[in-house]
């Protein structure tokens, strides 16, 4: 049958690939001698279709090698392929062909593609350039520019577009419409996102679109009108994890972490499973409220469900909270039974001794990541360098400051420099602190300057102090804090005039 008609044996393989059926698909591909580009797209689409890029793309190269000319449905699915694989040059390469042999013109959907693969590809400018040229531009279009520069965080061009789509006549459908509350939500626009909301209630779409439904309480979620997101999402006709969850976010990005939780309560009692987005913000918010025992409730979920376990994001936040709740057994149990532990997970151990102030642990675990092959990054130096600041360790202190910069080439921070002046203060290396002051290629802050003060008065380093103080005076004349200092070193020093003539100074300049 497969030699003698063709257009069966087409059908038959387009039949298997729409079914997900794709070895049988194969079978009867492979089983073809005769092929032509129609029995490519097939396979192809089919690959395509079902999210088998890989073996999409595998294909579409071998029909090449092979000599068979595309059409314009290779180059619709093949950009398809490109964009989900953010394979730009071999989709710039295939845009190309398609140009040359002229499947672009009045193919309105394989242009869409096109638009689409390069938004996907973060090739925003090249997605421009061929939505410009196309003439016969409809909601499509208009909808993945749009949502293309929305994803990227371009809000106010996607608002534009926007905009210019309505003066062109085009009416937005549901898909623009939740592209541009997002873009809404990211640039604070609320007034804009009611506006869009006016319309969706007019047009009757909340009750027959749930993505736009979470797009809308998302909107007003990120835009801070809390009581309207909750509003929003009460007279929703149908709640899902999805809609919960940007409910959910939105209290914990605006502190409401109580709130949040009485959320998941209530998601729970309308026996929702909560995904990895839902667990993991939920879990943040329990490490910041020290809500362990909530946290231990939420880990529960967690292990009911085994494959969130896998979860990087989910792992990550687990550690995270029981080390902010102070229960780092629990938070170095977790962290052992990670298959993949990296510099972030570290991180959040690190981070959860150091602040109940292990630092000797901090120091051994630290030494144990770099021994595991785990390349550190900035804030992990961080947490090390405050380690060896509290324990006085001037050698390592200055080696892994030293190190950072050479063998990892993380460029010092602020808080790396705090670390380190902390570290001279507390030790009495205050020539040190003060050479690293005048190498420093930004300016020190007034808290940075009253540290190196109250060091200086420490170790009555009057001449050093007389120095940071004419600094800090330069940053705020007004700040208290600064004379206070000066005038204890000053004391100290016994200097009595010159911290008569400092008070007389510091009165004059607060009360101008």
């Amino acid at each position: 049958m497969f030699e003698q008609d063709i257009g069966i044996s087409n059908a038959v393989i387009d039949m298997y690939s729409r079914c997900g059926s794709l070895i049988k698909a194969r079978e009867v591909f492979n089983a073809v001698s005769k092929k032509n580009t129609a029995t490519w797209n097939a396979l192809i689409a089919g690959y395509c279709q079902h999210g088998h890029y890989e073996e999409a793309l595998g294909c579409f190269r071998q029909m090449q090698l092979e000599g068979f000319r595309m059409d314009e449905i290779t180059a619709s699915c093949m950009f398809k392929v490109c964009g989900n694989l953010r394979a730009l040059d071999e989709g710039n390469a295939i845009h190309l062909q398609a140009v040359k042999e002229g499947l672009l013109e009045g193919d309105v959907v394989g242009t869409n593609a096109l638009i689409d693969m390069y938004t996907k590809c973060n090739a925003l400018e090249e997605a421009q350039n061929v939505f410009d040229k196309l003439h016969d531009r409809n909601a499509v279009s208009w909808n993945v520019l749009i949502g293309g520069y929305s994803q990227k965080g371009y809000a106010n061009v996607a608002l534009e577009l926007f905009n210019q789509m309505q003066a062109a006549g085009c009416s937005p459908d549901a898909v623009t419409l939740a592209s541009v509350l997002t873009s809404c939500g990211s640039a604070g626009a609320l007034d804009q996102g009611q506006e869009i909301h006016m319309h969706i209630v007019k047009w009757n779409l909340l009750d027959t679109d749930i993505v736009l439904a979470g797009a809308l309480v998302d909107m007003y979620a990120q835009c801070g009108s809390l009581q309207k997101a909750q509003q929003v999402f009460d007279e929703l006709p149908l709640w899902n994890t999805v809609s919960w969850t940007v409910l959910i976010n939105g209290y914990v990005q605006h502190g409401h972490g109580e709130k949040a939780l009485n959320c998941f309560e209530k998601m729970n009692q309308d026996g929702l499973i909560p995904d990895a987005a839902t667990l993991a913000c939920l879990l943040r918010t329990c490490g910041h409220l020290g809500a362990a025992y909530k946290g231990e409730e939420i880990h529960a979920e967690i292990a009911k469900h085994q494959f969130l376990e896998n979860d990087m994001n989910v792992g990550l936040a687990l550690i995270n909270m029981y080390a902010k709740c102070g229960m780092l057994v629990q938070a170095q149990e977790f962290f052992e039974k990670l298959q993949v532990r990296d510099v972030m997970s570290w991180s959040a151990l690190l981070g959860g001794y150091s602040q109940v102030g292990k630092d000797e642990i901090v120091l051994e675990l630290f030494d144990k990541m770099i021994g595991e092959g785990v390349v550190p990054d900035s804030v992990v130096f961080t947490i090390i360098l405050n380690a060896c600041s509290h324990r006085g360790l001037i050698n390592e202190g200055q080696a892994l400051f030293e190190m950072m910069a050479k063998s990892f080439h993380i460029v010092p921070t602020e808080a790396h420099h705090t670390c380190m002046l902390d570290l001279f203060g507390r030790s009495g290396y205050l020539d040190k602190a003060a050479a690293m002051i005048e190498k420093m290629s930004y300016s020190m802050s007034s808290v940075m300057w009253e540290n190196f003060l109250g060091a200086c008065h420490k170790w009555g380093a009057w001449t050093l102090g007389r120095w940071a103080f004419e600094h800090a005076l330069g940053l705020d004349r007004k700040d208290s804090a600064i004379y206070a200092y000066m005038h204890n070193i000053y004391h100290s020093a016994s200097f009595g005039q010159a911290a008569a003539e400092l008070e007389f100074t510091e009165g004059r300049h607060i009360g101008e």
